[in-house]
């Protein structure tokens, strides 16, 4: 007699998807992938802020998963934008219907759960709460977690997060914030980011006695993130770096992000108006997928990043990295893997601070690479460990509602 525990599974995935992110994208896919390839699926709900943009990601990648649907999220409003009237309200009742049918929850892969922004973290914690509602099982997974400053907003992640199926986070600095918390389940751990399940490139036989080709991801920032002062110092130490390399290197800006309101190309501009007075150049790297942008990542001989998933995408190549972090979170993963002395935060850093960082990764490029090379298979290991772990407890999920079936 067959059981609930042999029928296929229903998962829900709450991120940011559809955000023109490539970090988010490539967690997506991750997931979509590894989920895809352990579990036998009925349906996969994704929730995302925009569902045209991730299903044209999804085709692009050649992501061809029947069990996938795709539902608004309410990222940007109860309207869900471009749709007439009637139906821009419909992604509620859908997303009641498929939280009620779902084995497993799993919220905010890639997201930080703080509350400098009081509509960001209820936000998230809305999307557990909703589970909670429906008495279905939830999960945080690849979160980071940053100062929870507010009393009322400590009580209720502390009351959410101890309410979950089991919690994992990208970073040790997050774990011990969870733990100032009072937040304690049966299971909660560090993992590394699910990026690192993809083939992971080896160097390019690179000629360490000069660099050629110097891979570039920089963020425009504004005076709602730093201080004035602080964002003129990160772009002149930008800008008079560059302007140190000699003629004959190639630096290419790889962008991340083309959200209206955060987007690379931005700072690309920046860069090339003020290369233009020197009659200097940065190429633009276009690419058509994720394959090739990351295999435009791994042929670089060096590469200084400001976004999360470009200084994880160089590091997986065995790319010596710079990395300039304006949330910690580029900080405390460099921490973690031992080369926090290449990375530096934005609101305190200089021209000075850049220059001198980038002569100790000249100086120390063979080092560093090697030092890469033996840590990045064993943070793929773990990435598919930390897929394992859902796995079991989508298994659990299924298994205690039988039992509570029976009962």
């Amino acid at each position: 007699m067959s059981s609930k525990h042999d029928e296929p599974f229903n998962i829900a995935l709450s991120g940011h998807f559809g955000e023109n992110n490539v970090g988010d994208d490539i967690l997506l896919l991750a997931l979509v992938d590894g989920l895809s390839k352990s579990l036998n699926l009925n349906h996969l709900v994704i929730f995302t802020a925009d569902v045209a943009k991730t299903e044209s990601l999804l085709a692009r990648e050649k992501c061809n998963n029947r069990s996938i649907r795709l539902i608004y999220s309410g990222r940007w409003g109860v309207r869900q934008p471009d749709s007439a009237l009637l139906k821009s309200f419909s992604w509620l009742a859908h997303t009641v219907a498929a939280l009620k049918k779902s084995d497993l929850h799993l919220i905010g892969p890639g997201t930080i759960i703080k509350d400098s922004n009081r509509y960001f973290v209820v936000f998230w914690l809305i999307r557990a709460l909703w589970s909670l509602i429906l008495r279905r099982s939830f999960s945080f997974i690849g979160i980071g977690v940053g100062e929870i400053r507010f009393w009322h907003s400590r009580l209720l992640i502390r009351w959410l997060m101890n309410k979950a199926q089991f919690i994992s986070v990208r970073d040790t600095s997050s774990l011990e914030e969870l733990g100032k918390l009072n937040v304690h389940r049966p299971f909660m751990a560090t993992y590394p980011d699910l990026s690192f399940i993809f083939r992971h490139y080896r160097a390019n036989s690179r000629n360490f006695s000069q660099i050629k080709r110097i891979g570039l991801n920089f963020r425009k920032f504004k005076a709602k993130h730093f201080p004035e002062r602080a964002i003129l110092l990160y772009e002149k130490a930008i800008i008079d770096l560059l302007r140190s390399m000699p003629d004959n290197v190639e630096l290419v800006f790889y962008s991340f992000c083309n959200e209206p309101h955060q987007n690379d190309l931005e700072m690309f501009e920046f860069i090339q108006e003020k290369f233009a007075e020197h009659h200097a150049t940065v190429e633009k790297f276009c690419y058509r997928n994720l394959v090739e942008l990351r295999d435009g990542i791994a042929s670089c001989d060096a590469f200084i990043g400001t976004r999360y998933h470009s200084v994880l995408l160089a590091v997986q190549a065995c790319v010596p990295t710079i990395g300039l972090s304006y949330e910690r979170k580029i900080i405390n993963f460099m921490a973690d893997i031992g080369v926090d002395a290449y990375a530096l935060d934005i609101a305190s850093m200089n021209r000075d601070d850049l220059l001198h960082t980038w002569e100790k990764l000249l100086e120390a490029r063979h080092q560093y690479e090697e030092h890469l090379q033996g840590i990045v298979e064993h943070l793929g290991i773990e990435a598919h460990s930390h897929l394992k772990e859902v796995h079991r407890a989508v298994i659990s999920c299924r298994i205690r509602a039988e039992r509570d079936f029976v009962e």
